[in-house]
């Protein structure tokens, strides 16, 4: 009996400290909005509103912020210190005083910070900065640029060598060097949290998402192995305007941005929007949800159809499926010469070369209604319909119902592969371990990490699953041999 209680008592700790594993959950927001800055002799620490960045300053990048950490509320870090030797580093809430632990990626309760080889000084905003084109600086610690908005410097940070650590309130972290005095800024994580849209192009992940009235918007290219970002600002004129990006696609050339008025297809090489199609250039519809590029045809899923289109012909060449007419096209899939369609009227298979166009049926599986989003693994096709998550073998045609819970068009990303499913169930994600005999199915949410319950899309890399939610890009390491699911 002793034994049997402590094997129970022995999987309990490692199941419980299998959320703790390091680097498990990391997550990526908007760091723009910067209260305190701490620098030790290696790095620069920014204390932000989504949590705590590192920048390294002697090789000149970003690290992995610490946002994954259990113990803190990463939203309420409002300052953040560390030795000059790196070794502790301590933060505050409103309510606490935090220490790191590195080793199980965890913070601490503390009493007081016990530092006292902190070689940097807070200074206040020096009375002239030289600034990069389009920005200026005023004594009062202000940095504006040509559209008027305004930002204000919230810490600066002498580090002994001359050169000066900014956290500002809306462009994030900078540096003046002394060899020059010209502001940097230091760009870090997205333009803004509200991810609808991902898209892997190389190494890059490329984000859009909502708008809302956030003074800055737009395209975040983000190198998942670098973590070094680029941004593509909206609406600062008329070539890219600010609208929520529902969906993306690329081609050699061009970006294609799908949003409510059409689709903006996009210079990859500058910031511009070449042209747009929409419902005046003969698209069924402006509200765009899904895109597939498939050779130099273009297929755009609308709210009342089905789109084709080659934006590389001038004028750009804009046709209607016929079968389609009036329908929502949640979610296209292209695998070689075959096109799977989610619509609300079911899922369907059209073959471009034979022109056929199939709607799946089984006697067991209702696929009659909402199928809002397709994935397509070595073996298995996948659909995201509003009675659940259907598996399909590619190779026998038989369907398999893998999860019966109610789904919506808000809830709908889907991601998978030959060994696991995940899906977004509006609470959080679900991951299904499927390749076992009986399957394994658990549902991660805040409790487990997560910045939000609110999952609007997924990716699958490897051993890694990225996650797109109302509060930045998330990745998960769904392999960890260290969890018990």
């Amino acid at each position: 009996m002793f034994r049997v209680a402590v094997t129970l008592l022995l999987l309990a700790a490692a199941t419980a400290s299998a959320r703790n594993t390091k680097g498990e959950i990391v997550t990526w927001a908007d760091f723009s909005w910067v209260h305190w800055v701490g620098v030790s002799m290696e790095r620069v620490y920014f204390a932000t509103t989504e949590g705590i960045t590192r920048y390294n300053r002697l090789e000149r990048r970003f690290e992995e912020p610490l946002t994954g950490g259990e113990g803190l509320d990463h939203s309420d870090v409002n300052r953040v210190w560390v030795d000059h030797f790196d070794q502790r580093v301590f933060a505050s809430t409103s309510d606490d005083l935090m220490e790191y632990d590195p080793l199980f990626d965890r913070w601490y309760p503390v009493d007081q910070i016990p530092l006292e080889d902190i070689k940097t000084e807070h200074v206040d905003p020096p009375n002239l900065l030289h600034m990069p084109f389009g920005t200026f600086y005023s004594p009062e610690g202000e940095i504006s640029d040509f559209e008027s908005r305004v930002f204000r410097v919230t810490d600066v940070v002498d580090d002994g060598t001359g050169d000066l650590w900014m956290g500002t309130w809306g462009m994030g972290a900078a540096v003046a060097p002394a060899s020059s005095s010209v502001l940097e800024f230091l760009p870090e994580g997205l333009l803004q949290n509200s991810i609808l849209a991902m898209l892997w192009v190389d190494d890059w992940i490329l984000v859009g998402g909502a708008v809302f009235d956030q003074p800055r918007t737009g395209l975040t290219w983000f190198n998942a192995d670098t973590y070094e970002t680029e941004f593509v600002e909206s609406g600062l004129d008329r070539s890219f305007p600010a609208y929520d990006v529902l969906c993306l696609e690329a081609d050699e050339s061009m970006l294609y941005l799908g949003t409510a008025i059409g689709v903006q297809c996009f210079d990859q090489t500058g910031s511009r929007v070449r042209r747009v199609l929409d419902y005046r250039a003969g698209l069924p519809d402006d509200y765009i949800w899904s895109l597939a590029m498939v050779g130099d045809t273009l297929l755009i899923g609308t709210n009342s159809g089905l789109g084709l289109a080659r934006p590389s012909v001038e004028p750009s060449e804009v046709m209607r499926h016929a079968s389609f007419e009036g329908r929502p096209v949640y979610d296209l899939a292209v695998d070689g010469d075959e096109v799977w369609i989610a619509t609300s009227h079911g899922a369907y298979r059209w073959d471009r070369v034979k022109g056929t166009l199939q709607r799946f049926k089984h006697p067991d599986i209702m696929l009659e209604h909402d199928v809002y989003d397709i994935e397509l693994s070595d073996s298995f096709l996948w659909l995201a319909t509003a009675g659940g998550l259907v598996r399909i073998d590619r190779e026998t045609g038989a369907p398999e119902t893998y999860l019966s819970l109610p789904i919506d068009r808000l809830s709908h990303a889907l991601a998978a592969n030959d060994e696991i499913a995940a899906i977004a169930s509006g609470q959080g994600f679900e991951l299904i371990h499927h390749d076992y005999k009986r399957p394994i199915m658990r549902r991660f949410t805040t409790s487990d990490g997560l910045p939000s319950d609110e999952v609007h899309c997924l990716s699958l890399d490897g051993e890694h699953l990225w996650i797109g939610s109302d509060k930045g890009l998330t990745r998960f390491w769904w392999a960890n041999p260290s969890r018990i699911d």
